[in-house]
């Protein structure tokens, strides 16, 4: 192949869409994105499709903050497994995963630094149908792509700020400045 064959790309571009591509596959469409707002058919939850990065409301109601079809696999647990006073339903109840609610990032600022503003960015997924190619509705999940700026002050305090996030319908930024030694 010679380097002025077409189908040979900048090595900064094949990163770029390297990079574009992971993003995809780990969080999922960005609001520029063409796939913003993607429809994922019904029998797919939006949790199992991009590998990392959702959240779930703090205060969700138990039965939906859990991973619904995770007692599926619980006949494959013999019933001499675990402790002779244990039932079934006990360990059943002790492999129930719950849905994070919130997550932590720390990074450092430069001491003149006075304020920081944070790019969220989130998708928020419906429920919702559509009609199919004979007209008949099929479950959908409906993918709406959002995005905030949050600023923060930086003041010296050793104590918590909490921002709420426009539109979010409960999203929240919680910051700690704390000085280090370095």
């Amino acid at each position: 192949m010679s380097p002025n064959d077409e189908n040979v790309r900048d090595p900064q571009e094949v990163r770029a869409r390297l990079v574009d591509a992971l993003k995809l596959d780990l969080v999922g469409p960005w609001t520029s994105h063409e796939y913003a707002d993607e429809k994922l058919p019904g029998w797919v939850r939006p949790s199992n499709w991009y590998l990392t990065g959702f959240l779930i409301p703090i205060g969700t109601p138990p039965e939906k903050s859990g991973d619904i079809d995770e007692d599926e696999d619980m006949e494959e647990i013999p019933e001499k497994a675990g402790l002779a006073e244990e039932s079934s339903e006990e360990r059943k109840a002790a492999k129930k995963g719950y849905f994070p609610s919130s997550m932590g990032l720390s990074f450092l600022v430069q001491k003149e630094t006075r304020s920081v503003e944070v790019l969220v960015r989130w998708g928020d997924y419906e429920k919702s149908e559509t009609p199919d190619q004979e007209g008949k509705p099929v479950s959908i999940w409906q993918r709406k792509a959002r995005e905030e700026k949050i600023g923060f002050p930086l003041n010296g305090e050793n104590r918590p700020v909490v921002r709420n996030i426009p539109g979010s319908d409960g999203l929240q930024l919680h910051a700690l400045e704390r000085p280090i030694n370095a």
